[in-house]
């Protein structure tokens, strides 16, 4: 085998795993946010009965968060598999047992988040807005589809005791 067909074959060798472990969706950018004017809307599905949106931008990437009142923390999500885009992703907040103060709990946060065809980016917050929201413990954002999640990031929320 000559040497130049012994190195092609080599690259097609080293380059085919890289493509088969791209992941469908990747969280590229995670940590604490600051966030612009909320503007609150209804969402009874929700625990505190209402969703926000608003500007944010990254402060720092870290996966410990201090629970405290005004802390914004999340994801930013990149969709890779050109199969999964205009499909509804759910991005899905697993958390400690949150008890509202109408005595709703839930130990869980969902969001159908429909992205159009050409669009590849999405985001997902929590503020810690009310002091029931604030729970010390493990926090996972997922993405999921059709009941598999296709990515994860773990944060840790810290309660200061002084």
């Amino acid at each position: 085998m000559s040497r130049l067909l012994r190195i092609a074959c080599l690259l097609v060798l080293t380059a085919a795993p890289a493509a088969a472990d791209t992941a469908p969706v990747t969280i590229y950018e995670y940590g604490i946010y600051a966030a612009g004017p909320m503007i609150h809307v209804p969402a009874p599905d929700q625990l505190g009965g209402r969703r926000w949106q608003a500007p944010v931008r990254l402060l720092e990437r870290t996966d410990i968060v201090a629970g405290q009142l005004g802390r914004v923390f999340g994801v930013r999500v990149r969709v890779n598999d050109p199969a999964l885009l205009g499909k509804a992703l759910t991005m899905r907040i697993r958390h400690p047992k949150l008890t509202a103060p109408d005595g709703r709990s839930a130990t869980e946060n969902l969001f159908r988040s429909p992205t159009s065809p050409g669009q590849r980016e999405l985001a997902y917050f929590f503020a810690f807005e009310d002091t029931y929201e604030i729970a010390e413990g493990d926090w996972i954002f997922e993405v999921v589809h059709n009941g598999r999640v296709l990515a994860a990031q773990k944060f840790r929320v810290v309660v200061n005791m002084y």
